[in-house]
This record gives structure tokens, sequence and C-alpha cells, in this order.
């Protein structure tokens, strides 16, 4: 009988419990705007009629971000809350009447994260007393006040798929009172003092006669709906800045022949700087910078996108012919998402890791990435890369039928910027088409992405003063800025590290932050007060390059780096638009887009600069190939990707330059550049410095370094490795 309630105990928690907090067995996360609400839970044997406790929260956790609620136990009391310090909430709660002794939940903690955090917070009881008819009483052995303990909160309080028994027993204790056992259900199959999940599973299974054996467990649309939060990758590929030309050596010497003798902060910098092959073990992996890193984070968001896409089909009841009912509109929204999703990580993970685009007869002899359609990681399943061809087809399968799916409008969402929309997914495709070369295809969906009108351009540059690099940070990727459709936050110190040996200076710094432009000489006034010098010279807009860190302990200076990415605005899709148009021969209708760009930068708090309009002519004469400072590159588009429909033609050419140059401008230390340079077949050369002297080394148009290669650990599991 005991084992039967034991059973049921686990049952109870993994339907009401892990469910609600939608993430199976993992540590807790509080992700982009997500709410989670919190229990205080009481175990005691006294009666009382008032518990005052204090709690530590992060300093984030104020008034606009966490409410209190009674719980169970004191249904119609009152509570009063009050802040005595700054990382301290000091919680009154009184019942109607005696609060009845035994387990239960007193209140609740409802927390909204803020939009840049993405790691998992501590809260702590610091201070409790008990209040009985006759004035206090002292917490003793029998009563017992905590904050959703870790226990109750997930099991898995390791983040590694095991369940340990000690945990299970402390989650049958709070719910049941019970002492703790030592074989909880025989869930220990092998009795090795461990529950595996799938153990855990197999109980559910076999009571509730539910198949979920191989999968998690979840109760609702929503839980899905949550489960998504985690679909999107949590690394920066800004590193890629340093296959570019927006980086410069600082050990080379400079125009004045200046050399400084700078560390890199990482070892796989100077290797991908040099277009080397870092390895696993050369690279300084704990700062996630990566593409070991970002390999890992793309396929484990893909991972999440196909455990939401098998558990999705056991909601099809809510398709049953109803029109417009909110759980018909989450059900495709959740497929939406899921599968635009899914696409976009292998695009991510081809436009890292392959060869550019080459037209479908190259395509079929280029490798691709391994494309998942069910969980699982590609190298513990020993997945084929297939081709460049294959890989393109299903990302192009998967964002059309996922376009397809998701609803018109976003209000399934808190913070539409955080997830794929359709205005997202339209921008997404936008960008696909342009490295495909459909040109027909990228005007028609970032027209969508407008909906068909004007796009609301980066509010960033009409701001106010802004005093703290946090403040640049918030308003040019915040959610309340409406050029933002898709922005992610990443695990990141990439600040730091383009800030050592390699930055942005000399001929990068004046084709990008401190360049001069066909309307404009010298810096553009929109950067007034909106760059500083990051040391030795290199100047960084600190907009797309600063980090946001998030404290979990204040006093001790420990926390998290985050960078923000706005992996698509209205700005980048319209400078899409605009170089369709010039493969389409509608140059009024680039002029157009351009103009539309650049006027919003030149519409910002700084007018002490002249600034004049863009016109054909104006382009037409400053991008006529004697440009210094890399500002024009040679282009062989046609090189790369061959198209009978769309070659380049000596008209196209001033134009393209301006594209790419304005494109350059927008994506500065964000690693987008390296795409540009793909596509475009744009050669570049580095000056790498040292105690010996000065190399040149050179990335021609079809170098196969052009590939970043994939990780090592893939590569020793039998993946075929891109050719050197």
């Amino acid at each position: 009988m005991k084992r039967t309630i034991i059973l049921l105990a686990i049952v109870w928690l993994a339907v009401t419990g892990w469910s609600r907090n939608s993430v199976w067995m993992t540590d807790f996360y509080l992700h982009t705007a997500e709410t989670a609400q919190v229990p205080v839970i009481l175990s005691n044997e006294s009666a009382v009629t008032q518990i005052q406790c204090e709690v530590q929260l992060p300093v984030w956790c104020d008034e606009t971000s966490t409410t209190f609620t009674l719980g169970d136990l004191t249904r119609n009391g009152t509570i009063s809350v009050e802040r005595p310090d700054l990382n301290v909430v000091r919680l009154t709660i009184k019942g109607a009447g005696t609060i009845k002794a035994g387990t239960g939940i007193i209140a609740y903690m409802t927390i909204r994260a803020p939009y840049y955090l993405r790691n998992k917070y501590q809260i702590k009881l610091t201070d409790i007393k008990l209040t009985n008819g006759n004035g206090t009483v002292t917490t003793g052995s029998d009563t017992k006040c905590t904050i959703n303990p870790d226990a109750l909160q997930r099991g898995d309080v390791n983040g590694d798929q095991i369940i340990d028994v000690e945990d299970v027993n402390r989650i049958i204790n709070h719910i049941l009172d019970l002492e703790p056992l030592s074989d909880v259900a025989q869930g220990d199959m092998d009795y090795n003092g461990k529950v595996d999940v799938a153990d855990l599973n197999i109980v559910i299974n076999a009571i509730l006669d539910l198949d979920t054996t191989s999968r998690p467990y979840v109760a609702s649309l929503d839980d899905l709906k949550e489960m998504l939060n985690d679909a999107y990758v949590s690394n920066n590929y800004a590193f890629l800045e340093l296959c570019t030309d927006n980086l410069k050596d600082n050990q080379a010497p400079d125009e004045n022949g200046n050399q400084y003798w700078l560390e890199a902060f990482a070892p796989s910098d100077s290797i991908l700087f040099s277009w080397g092959d870092v390895t696993d073990v050369t690279d300084n992996w704990k700062y996630e910078d990566t593409p070991t890193a970002l390999w890992k984070s793309c396929y484990e968001a893909i991972d999440k996108c196909n455990t939401v896409l098998e558990l999705l089909p056991q909601f099809d009841h809510v398709l049953d012919g109803r029109i417009d009912t909110y759980e018909e509109q989450l059900y495709h929204s959740i497929k939406g998402e899921a599968l635009v999703s899914r696409a976009y990580h292998h695009w991510l993970l081809v436009n890292v890791f392959c060869m550019p685009w080459a037209g479908e007869e190259r395509g079929a002899s280029l490798l691709g990435v391994p494309y998942m359609l069910e969980p699982g990681d590609p190298v513990d399943t020993h997945a084929n890369r297939g081709t460049l061809l294959g890989t393109y087809n299903l990302i192009e399968q998967d964002l059309r039928a996922g376009i397809a799916e998701l609803p018109h409008n976003a209000a399934v969402y808190q913070r539409p910027c955080y997830h794929f929309t359709t205005t997202s997914a339209h921008a997404f495709a936008a960008k696909f088409y342009l490295a495909k070369r459909d040109y027909e295809k990228v005007q028609a969906y970032a027209t969508l992405a407008f909906n068909g009108g004007q796009p609301n351009l980066n509010n960033f540059w009409r701001s106010g003063d802004l005093y703290s690099g946090e403040d640049h940070v918030r308003a040019n990727s915040g959610p309340d800025n409406p050029s933002i459709l898709l922005s992610i936050p990443t695990y990141s110190v990439w600040s730091r590290r383009s800030g050592s040996r390699y930055g942005c200076k000399d001929d990068a710094l004046r084709a990008t932050v401190n360049s001069f432009g066909p309307t404009w000489s010298g810096t553009h006034r929109c950067y007034s007060g909106r760059v500083f010098y990051g040391g030795n010279m290199s100047l960084m807009f600190y907009a797309n390059w600063g980090e946001l860190f998030e404290y979990t302990d204040r006093l001790q200076g420990i926390g998290y780096v985050h960078m923000m990415r706005n992996e698509f605005t209205t700005d980048e899709t319209l400078l899409a638009r605009a170089e369709a148009r010039i493969f389409l021969g509608d140059f009024d209708g680039a002029l157009a887009d351009l103009k539309m760009w650049l006027d919003n930068r030149d519409d910002c708090t700084n007018k002490a600069s002249v600034i004049t309009p863009l016109t054909a002519g104006s382009i037409e004469r400053f991008y006529n190939g004697s440009r210094g400072y890399g500002i024009e590159k040679p282009i062989f588009i046609d090189e790369v990707c061959p198209s009978n429909k769309y070659a380049v033609t000596e008209e196209m050419v001033p134009w393209l330059q301006c594209v790419q140059h304005f494109q350059r401008m927008e994506t500065v230390h964000t690693g987008k550049r390296w795409f540009d340079i793909k596509r475009f077949g744009l050669e570049i050369e580095h000056a790498v410095g040292s105690k010996n002297g000065t190399t040149t080394e050179t990335l021609t148009v079809n170098d196969n370094r052009r590939a970043i290669q994939i990780p090592e650990a893939a590569i020793n599991a039998g993946m075929q490795p891109n050719p050197r």
C-alpha cells in the first residue's frame, strides 16, 4: 500500500509540478519574458495564525516583475510585502483563522524574468517566524518552510538527465510527510542509487497507461509553448568577426608602423583569424564563443523543436472544426514556431560549417549538415551530413510549412520579439532566398515582413542621451524597439574578446563605424555618443557589441554575461529587399529602400554635421572603384553561385557596393559580415603579426576555409570533415 502511495506521489508531481514549469528533468531556467509561479511551502505540526519570512531575491525581482498571492493554507487571509534591504523581501502572511497543521502552500511568488535573463536563479529563505495566539513560536525541528525546493522544482538538480534517489525521496517527503525510503518505487531499476528519466517514465506509463516511455510528459499546449523557450540558440556567433575584414591584428604594424603586443583573449581567436581549424583541445571552451559551442547549441535547439513536434499530435483534438479558438491558434502557433526554428538553426549551421550556396548542380556535390527530423544528437546517432542541396531543400520545406502554420497575429506571445512569428519568419525567408539568389521571393517575403507597408525602422538613433553601455544595448535590442523582429539572448563574452589583440581599427574601422559614405564625410553623425574606444584605437559600436551582466551574487560580483542578438530586423530586411531590387533591375525601388535606411540614421539626435540626400548619382559617383580602406571590394557572386538570369552587370556594380557597405555598417560586431563575404565571394587579406615578422593570409573566392571545420568530436565519431 505504501509503495502504491509513493508511486502516485511521483505521478502527481510529474503532472502538477514538473509539467507546470514545462521543462522536463532539467535545471530550472527563467527565460526571456517567462513567468514562473513559485510556491512557499510550510510543513509544520503546530497550529499558527501568522507566518513571517524573509526571502532573498535577485535585485531584478522588483515590484514590476514579482507579485505575491495567498496559497491553499492561507486562503481568505492577508499578505503584506516589505523590502527592508535591496535583495530581501519580507512577507507577513496571516490566515483568516488558524492555519492548520500539515504540509501545504501558504503563498505563491509569481516572477517574470527580464528580457535578457537566460540562466537559473536562486531564492533563499533567511528568517522565519511563526506566531500563534499566544505570541511567537520559534522554528523547531518539526517545522519547515521552504521556497520552491529544488526537489519539487525538477528533481534533476544537476541537469544531467539523472534523478538521484535522495531527491526523489525529498519530493515524496514534501508531499506525504513520509520518512525517506531507499528504493523509490523500484524506479532505481539497477539499484545503483540513481533513477533514470526513462525508468521514471516507465513508472508513469504503467500507472496511467500513457505512452511516455520515450518522451516527456506534458499536460497542456501551454506546456509545449513554454518548451519552445529553449528552442533557440543560446550561444553567440559573433566570433565569426575574426574571419572577416571587420577586425585587425594589433600585432601587425599599422599605417604608422606601430605594433601592440597584446595576447589573444582565447587560443581559438588567433586560429580563426588565420582561418585555421579550431580543435576542441586548443579551444578555450569555457567562454562559449566558439564553433563547437555554436554547433552544440544549435542542435540542442533543434532537439527541442523536434521534441515539441513529436508531442504535439496528442493535442490534435483541439482541431475539431471550431474556428479561431485560442487552443487552435496556439496549436498552429506552436507547430509553426517549431518548424521555422528548426529550419533557422539548420540554416545557421549550414552558413557557418558549409560552403556558400552554389546552385543546385554544384550543391549536389558539396557537403551539408545533418538535418535532424527527430529528437537526438547528430553525433550520438551517427547522422550523415548529406549534401548542401539536400540541406537547403529541407530548410525550405520546414520554412514554408512553418510559415503556413503561424497565425497572422502574435496574441499567443507575451513578447513576440523573442519568438518566430509570421513577421520574423517572413524576414528569415527573405534572407534565406537572398542566399539562394531567388530575388523575386526575397522582394515578396521582405514586403510581407513589412505587412505590405512602410517598415518601422530602428528608433535607437532617435533615442535621447544614454548614460551607460547597458542603456545602449537595451535601447537597440529591447522589446520596445519596433525594428526588432527576432531577438535572441546569448551567453557570450565576445565584447571582451574583440577588445584585446584583435580590434576594429585602421581600415576595418574606416569601412564600418568610422566610415565616410555617399552622403556624408567622416564618421556618420548617427554614431555621435553611440561609440567608444575599446583600447588600441579600436572603436566599438556598443549597441551591437555591448553586454548585459546579470548578477547571481551582487556582493561577490558573480553572475552571467549576456549579449543580445538582433537576429532579424526591419533594417536588415530592407537592405535585403534593396539588393533584390538591384538584381531585378528596379533601381528606383532599390534607391527608395537604401534612402529609407539612410534617412533613418540621418534622423538622429545629433544634427551638427551636414547630410546630403541619397540619389542615384551620389551612389554612382561614390562607389566608382576608387574608394580605399576596403569600403569597396570586387564582387564575385557569379563565380560563387552562377546565374544566367541574374548575372552582375556593370550598371549594378556601384549599387551592389552600396548595399554591401550599408549592410556591413548595420551588422558590425555581430559576425553576420562573414555570411556576406561568403555569398558575394569577397576576397580578403589578414596581416598576422609576430615577433618574427608579419605574414599575410589571403582568403580566395573558392577557398575551402570559407566553411568552418565541424567540431572535432563529430569528426572522431565518423562524420565527414570539411575538405582542406
